[in-house]
């Protein structure tokens, strides 16, 4: 009698699933284009997944937006800041905080080195997710705008080392 053997199959990773209703998937889709819609879930997200920011320009603004919110807390109300519990770095040592702190003002000085226009464009889009939706829609027309998106985006890749 034969012995069968154990094969391991190797399985192919299953894509994610969008398990939203349908009127949020055909959002999603809508707003990324052709692109993955998981990116769909910010504005940074969107720009990257429409191809007008490349994957260092996007790890960068998550970077930035991570470290101000580990600072200030989220730019958004929650059910937390309603009863008083604590924002931003709350129980954390020292050391580790001066080192959140200090990577985050390199961050901001070198937007604010590029002028106060592209500082607030890229806030709008990291910082508070402002869905710039005539550069979404028809970037060929927004040329200055989306050059002083990627300038900022450039100076984030570089201050944060990216």
């Amino acid at each position: 009698m034969r012995k069968k053997k154990n094969k391991k199959l190797k399985k192919k990773p299953i894509a994610a699933r969008d398990v939203g209703t349908p009127e949020l998937q055909m959002k999603r889709a809508l707003l990324v284009g052709p692109g993955d819609p998981s990116f769909a879930e910010s504005a940074i997200g969107v720009l990257f997944a429409r191809g007008l920011i490349n994957e260092y320009q996007l790890k960068a603004g998550q970077q930035y937006c991570n470290l101000r919110r580990k600072i200030f807390g989220s730019v958004n109300p929650s059910t937390a800041d309603l009863i008083g519990s604590t924002r931003g770095l709350g129980l954390i040592d020292e050391e580790t905080e001066i080192r959140v702190r200090n990577r985050y003002d390199h961050a901001k000085n070198a937007l604010l080195d590029c002028g106060l226009v592209i500082q607030v464009a890229v806030d709008k889009i990291c910082i508070y997710d402002i869905m710039p939706l005539a550069l979404i829609n028809s970037p060929h027309h927004h040329p200055k705008q989306l050059n002083n998106l990627k300038i900022g985006m450039n100076s984030l890749c570089t201050a944060l080392g990216i």
